[in-house]
């Protein structure tokens, strides 16, 4: 077995520094369509690269990430744009498909092609992973944008929500953890799990990672 480091799906590889090239792109992009801090982009959105790319974006200019349920239908889906008041919508094309009737005209999208191994994966016809004519594509937006240069904002965090078996579903903030937090959380997992400098760890599934 080769070992691949960064992030992989599928057949594809992304390298850490390439990663944050595309994080500094999208932030840019994202603050010329008026998002900045306490706003929301929102994420329809499977295991898929452009879902780091995205929320770290949204963070770095103090916005909220908002991670919707694949499975909602589109008045679900409709209902969570609303309630957060996203300003822009992340997609797969084939979930975007679903539900494109139900959103609000004036909301911007931003459409990523469903990979080959998400297809695969749900069984998904190829021709329904495409982008339909006109659509604002997450790449080629991507490589348009110049790289962010602003100081990052405090992070907003990401808003999740419930699966509205009791009503409606509920937003909940999930405040990034502090420093100090963060070292804790460091420190539990290398004693619960052993972790030592030089080890690799590989997460199976359609996103991988390989950590220092």
């Amino acid at each position: 077995m080769t070992l691949r480091t960064g992030i992989v799906s599928g057949d594809r590889q992304m390298s850490l520094p390439a990663l944050q090239k595309n994080v500094l792109r999208a932030a840019t992009g994202f603050a010329n369509l008026g998002i900045g801090p306490r706003d929301c982009v929102a994420l329809l959105l499977r295991n898929d690269i452009p879902v780091l790319e995205a929320a770290f974006a949204a963070n770095r200019l103090g916005a909220y990430a908002v991670p919707i349920n694949w499975h909602f239908k589109g008045p679900e889906v409709a209902y969570i744009v609303g309630d957060c008041e996203a300003k822009v919508l992340v997609a797969h094309a084939d979930l975007l498909a679903a539900v494109a009737t139900s959103l609000p005209p004036d909301l911007r999208v931003i459409v990523v092609p469903t990979p080959p191994e998400v297809l695969a994966a749900y069984s998904i016809d190829a021709k329904a992973g495409l982008p339909k004519a006109g659509a604002v594509v997450w790449n080629e937006w991507l490589v348009s944008q110049a790289a962010h240069t602003g100081s990052p904002v405090p992070s907003g965090g990401s808003i999740l929500y419930t699966s509205g078996t009791t009503g409606r579903p509920k937003g909940v903030r999930r405040i990034p953890p502090t420093p100090q937090e963060v070292a804790t959380q460091v420190r539990v997992s290398n004693e619960l799990y052993q972790f030592e400098p030089g080890l690799r760890l590989i997460i199976p599934g359609p996103l991988y990672h390989s950590a220092p």
